[in-house]
């Protein structure tokens, strides 16, 4: 009986070691490829080849994959892989890091699907060679070699909101002793040359040489020598050259002050705080160059030190708690889906800060500006309400919207949050302002914006000292939806690639730009569009926000998809991806 029952005991522990043990899938799966010189096609030696898995099971975990220098023959291959979807990156010293089937610098590669067992041949990465630039700094006074002076590549490049601004690609350099500077490792292509000023703080340079320098500080110019953008000369660094002779004679920096007053226009005292920002005039836009923290309330009086030459705009935001005027009655609640007029008079606020922002021009030619007198005035109060069509909003979602308005230089900005569908922006200097409406959440676009029955989107609208108007502000949630597929030229899915919506008419309105990038298949959707006019573009790969450049699409401008949506249409698009362009 015993003997029977070991039987069964060893019968039935079978079936549990099988499922607790299944036999594993070996990860023999390889890649396979060379690494070529773009330029001439001959393999490239001690290349660093990497791959990993970027997409697959999610539940499916990964070991480290251990990177491959290539040989004389410019070859790799990767064994002992699982299957999973992966793209192979090579680098190089005196070439630009790049993915395989990457046509351009700032385009993703390709990825392949690798199954379990596969083998998949034939991979090729082509590398560009880097470009050199090499010039010679000279006193301009002196014609002594320049010594210690930061030199930076520089390129215009777009930001989000359309905005663009100078940016170092490799942060900043120093000359020698002989005056003499050297980028090496640059990618190819078109760079501003800036000279003299102080080092950026994130260039990592501090301090001099040795003990034997003497520090000299140098103005800042752009190559040939000049000081502004509009009158600097491009250099193209070209692939595998060179680029010799680019010297300027730069001059010593002379520095001034702006010493000024704020006061109250009413009563001719000083205001109780503010602060005094300056901002300076750079290629397209008013950037702030300092904050002064030296007002004196006492007698209003601040100091703004150490500016070169150029032109100004002072702004001053003052504070009290003295209030000049009564404010203006706080707008009702309104009920969803209202539509009905509210008269407002804009007037001066009494508040705790109370003042309008004051903005004052400024021309620093060759001596210190004093005297300056900034008189300030209470500020408008102006109130709007916010009109939804179609499906409603939670209030979780209707607080998170914000309306803003900024003037057309944008050194003055008010926004407020929507509360009950009504809103209030308070502290306004009168004058010219644009509207937008920030914070709706997907699927709801900004329909309307009207001031006084005007539209307060597209054109500027004047608020003045005792107006009787509103903002009125309509958003809806009967958006329209694009979507598609971009394919080369053959005929082939181009992952990564960046499909945008660029508005017929009104481009400089940038909150009315979308884009999305392309999936595995080449895919693309926009699921929340504002009614209108587009032209529908799709660039293999393209530095970021360069849509925003009018010129960028003035060449591209016939490669463009036109398409008119309605309130809750649809559209599916199949396009051509435009070639990138190194």
């Amino acid at each position: 009986m015993m003997r029977r029952f070991g039987m069964l005991i060893l019968f039935l522990a079978i079936p549990v070691l099988a499922v607790q043990a299944p036999p594993q899938d070996p990860a023999n799966g390889s890649i396979e490829g060379i690494v070529v010189n773009r330029v001439n096609g001959q393999p490239v030696a001690g290349v660093r080849v990497q791959t990993r898995p970027t997409a697959g099971n999610p539940n499916q975990t990964y070991a480290p994959i251990e990177p491959i220098i290539t040989g004389v023959d410019g070859k790799f291959v990767f064994t002992s892989l699982k299957g999973a979807v992966y793209r192979v990156l090579a680098e190089g010293n005196g070439y630009v890091a790049q993915f395989n089937g990457q046509n351009s610098f700032q385009g993703e590669g390709t990825t392949f699907a690798l199954a379990t067992s596969q083998a998949v041949k034939g991979i090729t990465v082509r590398l560009t060679p880097t470009g050199t630039v090499t010039g010679r700094i000279r006193d301009a006074e002196t014609q002594q070699p320049a010594v210690s002076v930061p030199v930076q590549l520089m390129r215009l490049q777009y930001g989000a909101e359309g905005q663009r601004a100078l940016v170092s690609q490799q942060g900043a350099a120093r000359t020698d002793d002989r005056g003499e500077y050297r980028f090496y490792f640059v990618t190819p292509g078109h760079y501003y040359i800036t000279v003299g000023g102080a080092f950026p703080q994130e260039s990592g340079v501090r301090g001099l040489n040795n003990s034997n320098e003497i520090r000299v500080d140098y103005a800042s110019e752009f190559y040939p020598g000049v000081v502004n953008i509009s009158d600097a000369t491009l250099v193209d660094v070209k692939s595998g050259a060179e680029l010799g002779g680019i010297d300027v004679s730069i001059g010593k920096q002379v520095l001034y002050q702006i010493r000024g007053r704020v006061l109250d226009s009413k009563t001719g005292r000083p205001p109780i705080s503010a602060t005094v920002s300056l901002f300076r005039r750079s290629d397209t836009r008013w950037e702030r160059v300092q904050v002064s923290n030296n007002y004196r309330s006492t007698d209003g009086s601040f100091t703004i030190p150490g500016l070169v030459p150029g032109s100004y705009r002072v702004v001053v935001q003052a504070r009290t708690t003295r209030g000049l005027a009564q404010s203006s009655p706080p707008l009702p609640a309104m009920a969803r889906l209202a539509s009905f007029p509210v008269q407002f008079a804009a007037s001066r606020t009494e508040d705790a800060s109370g003042y309008a922002p004051k903005v004052t021009p400024v021309e620093v030619v060759s001596s210190d500006v004093d005297g300056l007198v900034v008189s300030v005035l209470p500020g408008v109060s102006l109130a709007g309400r916010l009109t939804i069509e179609g499906q409603g909003l939670p209030s979780s979602d209707l607080s998170r919207i914000r309306v803003v308005i900024t003037s057309p230089d944008k050194l003055i900005s008010a926004n407020a949050l929507v509360t009950q569908e009504a809103f209030r922006l308070g502290d306004l200097s009168t004058g010219e302002y644009r509207a937008s409406v920030g914070g709706l959440p997907a699927g709801y676009y900004v329909k309307s914006a009207r001031f006084g029955g005007a539209d307060a989107l597209q054109n500027v609208f004047q608020i003045a000292d005792g107006e009787v108007n509103a903002l009125n502000v309509v958003i809806s949630s009967n958006v329209a939806t694009v979507e598609g597929t971009v394919k080369n030229e053959r005929q082939q899915p181009v992952l990564g690639s960046l499909v945008v919506l660029v508005p017929e008419r009104d481009r400089d309105r940038t909150e009315l730009f979308q884009r999305a990038t392309a999936g595995a298949d080449g895919r693309f959707s926009f699921p929340s569009v504002p009614p209108g006019n587009y032209k529908v573009f799709a660039w293999e790969a393209l530095e970021p926000y360069a849509y925003f450049d009018p010129e960028v699409l003035r060449v591209v401008e016939q490669r463009g998809r036109a398409i008119q949506l309605a309130e809750s249409s649809k559209q599916i698009l199949n396009l051509i991806a435009i070639p990138a362009n190194n």
